[in-house]
């Protein structure tokens, strides 16, 4: 297939999805599951009636305690009774006369929330109206203004979570820029994301697998959209075991509210930065359509420096010296939309998806010095490398719910379907130079461009069943089947002066063909046991998977079971103080670019090479924690082991066959271990001050060898984060950040630490319907990343640095149909009765 073909292809393939989703846009959704709540089995009067339900904070998603609950009549908005939630969120009102009702949910810092049209009668006495979900918000009494407001951190049993809303330093970025500043993470100058020191984890997007891979898939969801972030380090049998540092969790953000409501977004910033994104729903008692849109175009300015030695023949010692810019860009243009069919009380049918495309450039132009010492050569060369990575992507969901009369027993069913494809074009131009870098005419550059292109599908069927046991238990069982397929082509041109044309190599040109089988079950039990509370799992993989090539026409293929335990264990204390613990057992399984036969040009000191041969890695992870909150304020200690096994390293060698050339390869080396503890303290001091800090120490050692030599390596490592939100008042806050990371070893080097911080200040507007966010990232201008790679035969020394210093102006509007809410709210703003309710 030729590369002008490929390209003719994809976008023929992007303009049949695009109108797909044209016409099917106001099918496409997330489902929102709400449990519900006991029901009450007895009445007191026969010809009175009782509701019952439940009550949640739709942002943390746990229940809410005092919440006050009052019935009014819909004939004449009078108090008919009232009550409160207990700790578990559930209420029960008693003794209703049948009748025509609307309830109304109230809790200090939060908005109201009305349910219209309850009825009770001779033949439904007993009604159960689910799950009520409130808001945090800002509420004017008068002279006081009350602001409900939430810690950027909540620790639950299994995850952390992280409350986008309270980084205002992430205002206007990407997923990757609220995790930058998260406990158990590190992102790099390149946005490379990295939980607990492991680049290898799983991204999913509202629970499920994202069209885009790690990086990728975080660079390209703006924070504007996202309602918080899951870190989910130890995850349950119940999840994919992909990822071995574990899972990250996009919830994206939703509107629960009757009606028409919205939400919209545009950031700008220096050096070339635009993005904007709206999403706007409408809901009624049968159904919930949404549609949104996202749009980046990102410039990011940089430079590297980069100095090589090699031993190949010594006394001689090849020296390469490499310095010039390094320019980035990303680009990104998605579609989502989606449709909730309400079919009954307890049924839910929905169909959503997204397409979208992306791309990401560079150049990097670069004067570099190839010579040799002694001197025997001294030769200047003008280096211009020009990356571009682009593609199409879409996803579709179809997902079906059916819960039944007890809490928590319920019956999911999901099917998905998603595909990708593209292009990944590397383009080397070297014009030879004198030693003042002047370009030598008479002397033709050498040029050379590669392709790697080709289609990606999965296809994902889950049915997932859910069933309360005992008294405090829960049984959670699945099923599900994932196939893959990805067709890859490699296409390396050189580029011919005299025909004025690009010519293929078949040296390094090649096709990949990858099918993979993957089917599992798992199943899940817990249970509550006084101040225990315990979870435990297994699930078990089958996996079928065929490689082949063109370079080796025989396909390699794998066959496996594989088991996967997971334990949870948590223990509460006195005084609002708990003990975790967990254990889980996790695969990585390789990229198909890792198990390619055949060698890929990266440029002419560097090539690729895959390695059939690779096995996949096994990690097991323990982790032990301490939780203790003091009013609004908590501090954690988390302290954690992980092993891993067969680990996978990407190492570089030097081929004797060729002069000054670097081979890069993956291999597994033996095993490696990491031990440390996290310290985590959220204080709030005052009310106009709240600070957020993590400390993260860890002990870092390797065990392995390669090519006969010994890689052992040990280190000690730490990084630190410090946040201040301070709330001049209640529509203005000023945040700093600072981050520092510490250095650490490599499998063949080391890494020197950096640091940068970060300040941003939002003001809210018309009723806090809009406000603005400015930000100065990098304040200090130290963002840079510098590693080293030693081998018997070679030094090579790079670093990198980014554009610094950027500022970023951000707007936001919300669109909301408050009428219902209004209609009442006055009227029942001082109603009481000896119920507690307000």
């Amino acid at each position: 297939m030729s590369f002008l073909h490929a390209k003719n292809i994809s976008k023929i393939m992007g303009r049949k999805i695009l109108l797909l989703f044209a016409i099917i846009s106001i099918f496409a959704t997330n489902i929102v599951a709400q449990p519900a709540p006991p029901e009450y089995s007895g009445l007191e009067n026969p010809k009175k009636g009782t509701i019952t339900g439940k009550v949640y904070d739709e942002n943390l998603k746990k229940p809410m305690e005092y919440t006050s609950i009052a019935v009014y009549s819909a004939a004449d908005s009078s108090l008919i009774t009232g009550t409160i939630s207990d700790g578990e969120g559930n209420f029960i009102l008693k003794n209703i006369p049948y009748g025509r009702y609307y309830i109304m949910a109230n809790f200090m810092g939060y908005e109201k929330s009305f349910l219209e049209d309850i009825s009770l009668s001779s033949d439904q006495p007993v009604k159960n109206i689910g799950v009520i979900n409130l808001k945090a918000a800002s509420q004017k009494l008068e002279e006081v203004e009350v602001v409900g407001t939430q810690n950027r951190i909540e620790y639950k049993i299994d995850r952390k979570v992280i409350n986008v809303a309270q980084d205002l330093n992430a205002t206007g970025g990407s997923a990757v820029d609220v995790l930058q500043n998260t406990p158990s993470v590190t992102v790099d100058i390149d946005g490379n994301v990295s939980l607990r020191g492991s680049t290898n984890f799983t991204v999913l997007i509202d629970g499920r697998p994202s069209p885009l891979a790690g990086n990728e898939a975080l660079q390209q969801i703006p924070a504007s959209a996202i309602q918080n972030i899951e870190l989910i380090t130890n995850p349950s049998a119940k999840y994919d075991p992909d990822g071995m540092a574990g899972i990250i969790n996009i919830v994206m953000k939703k509107n629960s509210l009757q009606g028409l409501s919205g939400i919209f977004n545009t950031s700008v910033g220096t050096g070339s930065k635009y993005s904007g994104d709206f999403l706007l729903s409408y809901k009624t008692k049968k159904y919930n359509v949404f549609g949104g849109l996202n749009y980046q175009d990102n410039l990011y300015g940089g430079s590297v420096k980069s100095f090589r030695q090699m031993y190949p023949n010594q006394p001689v010692t090849d020296l390469v010296n490499i310095e010039g810019s390094r320019d980035r860009s990303r680009e990104g243009l998605e579609f989502k939309s989606g449709i909730d069919f309400y079919l009954s009380e307890n049924s839910t049918l929905s169909l959503g998806g997204s397409v979208g495309n992306h791309a990401s450039n560079s150049t990097m132009r670069t004067h570099m010095r190839s010579y040799t010492y002694p001197a025997s050569y001294d030769s200047f060369d003008i280096s211009e490398g020009l990356g571009s990575r682009s593609g199409d992507y879409y996803n579709l969901n179809l997902d079906y719910t059916k819960k039944f009369d007890q809490p928590q027993h319920q019956l999911m069913l999901s099917l998905s379907y998603q595909g990708e494809n593209g292009d990944d074009i590397d383009e080397e131009n070297e014009y030879p130079a004198d030693s003042l870098y002047n370009i030598l005419a008479s002397i033709a550059p050498s040029r050379v461009r590669s392709n790697e292109y080709g289609d990606e599908l999965e296809f994902r069927a889950n049915l997932d069943y859910t069933r309360p046991v005992l008294s405090n238990g829960l049984i959670e069982t699945g099923y599900q089947m994932r196939l893959d397929k990805r067709d890859e082509y490699y296409l390396f041109e050189n580029f011919d002066p005299d025909l004025n044309d690009w010519l293929n190599n078949p040296l390094y040109s090649s096709g990949d063909y990858f099918n993979r089988n993957i089917q599992s079950a798992y199943g899940t039990f817990s249970e509550k046991l006084g101040k225990f509370e315990f979870k435990a799992g297994l699930r078990g993989e089958y996996t079928n998977r065929k490689i082949r090539s063109d370079v080796n026409g025989e396909p390699t293929t794998l066959n496996r079971i594989d088991f996967f335990p997971s334990f949870h264990l948590s223990r509460k204390l006195a005084a609002e103080q708990q003990i975790l613990a967990s254990y889980s057992r996790r695969i990585n399984r390789p990229d198909g670019w890792q198990l390619e036969p055949h060698r890929s040009y990266m440029n002419s000191y560097t090539l690729r090479e895959g390695n059939p041969a690779l096995k996949p890695e096994y990690v097991n992870s323990f982790e032990l924690s301490y939780q203790k909150n003091f009013g609004k304020s908590f501090f954690v200690v988390e302290s954690y082991y992980r092993n891993t096994q067969n680990l996978m390293t990407r190492v570089v060698y030097q081929d004797s066959s060729l002069t000054n050339v670097l081979v890069m390869t993956t291999t597994n080396i033996n095993d490696d271990n990491s031990a440390g503890a996290e310290f985590m303290l959220n204080l709030s001091v005052k009310k106009w001050l709240t600070l957020n800090s993590s400390m993260n120490l860890y002990r870092y050692w390797l065990n392995g060898s390669l090519n006969g030599e010994d890689i052992s390596a040990k280190s000690n490592n730490w990084d630190l984060r410090l946040n201040a939100s301070f709330f001049i008042n209640s529509k203005s806050r000023f945040q700093t950040m600072f981050m520092y990371n510490g250095p650490s070893v490599t499998a063949q080097g080391s890494r020197k630490a950096f640091y940068f911080a970060n300040i941003a200040y939002r003001q809210d507007f018309l009723d806090r319907k809009l406000s603005a966010t400015l930000s100065l990232q990098d304040v200090f201008g130290s963002m840079r990343h510098e590693f080293s790679t030693y081998t018997p035969d070679l030094i090579n020394t790079v670093r990198f640095e980014r554009e610094h210093q950027v500022i970023m102006l951000t707007l936001s509007y919300k669109l909301n149909n408050f009428k219902n809410q209004a209609k009442r709210s006055d009227d029942s703003q001082n109603m009481m009765d000896d119920s507690g309710v307000i």
